[in-house]
């Protein structure tokens, strides 16, 4: 069942004149900011289509997106990792919404909210509707406007910090995140990781396997970029990496992603590499 307008003409029939929906996006990932935003609908002019912006392909959610840019009157706001790490999600959700309505042009008289509360330093009339996106127009507006900001974002901060899968995940944890997270390992760049320290952490490859194959690929980067040396992973060549004792640690960190390649079933070139002792011959040879 689709959204309708009826919140917001039960709104209109109290007397409120301008009424913003408001939603964010964001709270699930394990990297990045919580994105909201508020939209103010014209009732003579709403798109067609609204829906929860998690019900919708990429390509209606850029349509939609384009049109209300157009019709509506729309302000997007981001609470960082900094404030989701000190005030925790719900508060850096709540932190963002406000800032999306106090970013409107003019100010609202009444918000309709998604969630089941209202940010407790609200101080317009609000309603909090539960599932509000996918029952209220003006919220679905929100919703969809809040997501497609927020995939921009994600989108150049992958451009930023390649490797981490941000422009395709947006942040969310996949399934190497959730694997990552049962073998004890994280990742840390910059201050955009969840409960990060602001700098990448650990000795291992296997610290940055949150980030999947690519995260792996950009550690192991920047673990030997100081002898002058890139290992890529896609296909895996060792590239004439000299004997020294950077090389030589590098040992254990191969195994460790040999042995997380096997438990996601990933065929790798460094399995056979490892298996035939490929490594330690032509370390030998460059001895």
């Amino acid at each position: 069942m689709a959204p309708d307008f009826e919140f917001e003409r039960a709104a209109f029939a109290q007397g409120y004149a301008r009424i913003a929906g408001v939603d964010e996006v964001g709270r699930g990932p394990l990297a990045g900011p919580v994105t909201a935003a508020a939209v103010v609908l014209d009732p003579a002019r709403i798109p067609e289509g609204l829906n929860d912006s998690k019900k919708m392909t990429a390509r209606a959610r850029q349509r939609l997106y384009d049109e209300l840019s157009q019709v509506a009157e729309v302000s997007v706001a981001h609470a960082s990792v900094e404030e989701i790490d000190t005030l925790n999600i719900l508060r850096a959700s709540h932190l963002a919404m406000l800032r999306a309505l106090d970013g409107l042009q003019q100010a609202p008289d009444f918000a309709l909210i998604d969630g089941n509360m209202l940010p407790r330093d609200l101080t317009l009339p609000a309603q909090a509707v539960i599932k509000g996106d996918g029952r209220c127009q003006s919220i679905a507006a929100a919703s969809i406007m809040a997501k497609i900001s927020r995939d921009c974002v994600m989108l150049s901060l992958a451009q930023q910090h390649p490797g981490y899968g941000w422009e395709t995940n947006a942040g969310y944890p996949s399934k190497s995140h959730r694997l990552a997270d049962k073998l004890g390992y994280g990742a840390r760049v910059g201050k955009l990781v969840r409960g990060g320290t602001g700098e990448v952490v650990g000795g291992d490859v296997a610290d940055c396997v949150a980030g999947g194959l690519d995260g792996v690929h950009a550690h192991l980067c920047q673990r030997v970029q100081h002898i002058g040396h890139v290992l890529q992973l896609r296909p895996v060549v060792l590239d004439a990496l000299p004997r020294s004792e950077v090389a030589i640690a590098l040992v254990p960190a191969l195994r460790d992603l040999a042995s997380w390649l096997r438990q996601v079933r990933v065929e790798a070139t460094v399995l056979r590499l490892l298996r035939r002792g490929w490594v330690q011959r032509k370390w030998q040879a460059d001895a």
